[in-house]
């Protein structure tokens, strides 16, 4: 091995070595060396911002308390952080342009927002499941499809025995779903057929001649428009 290499080599180990050291003892953040600092100021805040809740009630504007998670334990006291940060905004908004407020606290509330997703971890699907979703979901469309083409064919055989086009009356009911049980069990189900028998219309009467007529009577014969009917 040559000199360059070994050199190369060293580099590539006190790179390594540097960060497993990082890990092992990271470098305390400014949190971390103003503890007491926070905790004076969290202090200040539960006894300093008292306000009236919608039952008249005054409390403290940035706290509350829950019930304990385990019984027997005291209750927990909560900070309304999302609370507190909105006021902030508001209040360095009215302090450095208090005609221009509501453009300033949108302004730096946007900015805010790109800051905390900065460094946000976005939580990705398993591969594999997303991919055996996409099949399922391919199954399904091809399920459907079928379905919708011997609906189709059902309803041109209607039209051309009746020689009209169907109502809704006649037209075959078919009904595609997904089973209820797969948000629970997450199994997929083939789509349900329904398909109900279908009544063709009957045969026309033979014409009559209608009553009342005299030597004016017609027929009503095949392709005359029948009466209107209000049952």
């Amino acid at each position: 091995m040559s000199k360059k290499a070994e050199t190369d080599l060293e580099k590539e180990q006190q790179a390594i070595i540097k960060k497993l050291k990082a890990k092992l003892k990271p470098t305390p953040s400014f949190v971390d060396t103003n503890t007491a600092q926070f905790d004076k100021l969290i202090e200040d805040l539960h006894k300093s911002f008292i306000h009236k809740n919608n039952k008249g009630k005054e409390v403290s504007r940035y706290f509350f308390t829950r019930p304990p998670k385990k019984s027997g334990g005291e209750d927990e006291v909560c900070f309304k952080l999302n609370v507190f940060v909105q006021d902030l905004i508001e209040y360095k908004a009215k302090m450095n342009d208090p005609d221009n407020a509501p453009a300033r606290i949108s302004m730096d509330k946007g900015s805010l927002i790109n800051v905390l997703l900065k460094d946000r971890k976005v939580r990705k699907a398993d591969n594999q499941d997303s991919a055996a979703l996409k099949k399922e979901i391919s199954k399904l469309k091809k399920q459907v499809g079928s379905l919708e083409a011997q609906l189709e064919n059902a309803v041109n055989a209607l039209e051309q025995e009746t020689g009209r086009e169907p109502n809704s009356s006649l037209a075959p009911d078919i009904q595609v779903g997904i089973d209820p049980k797969y948000l629970e069990t997450g199994q997929l189900e083939p789509p349900q057929a329904n398909t109900e028998e279908i009544v063709l219309p009957k045969a026309s009467p033979e014409p009559t001649k209608k009553r009342g007529g005299q030597g004016k009577g017609r027929f009503q014969g095949e392709g005359d428009i029948a009466p209107p009917s209000f049952g």
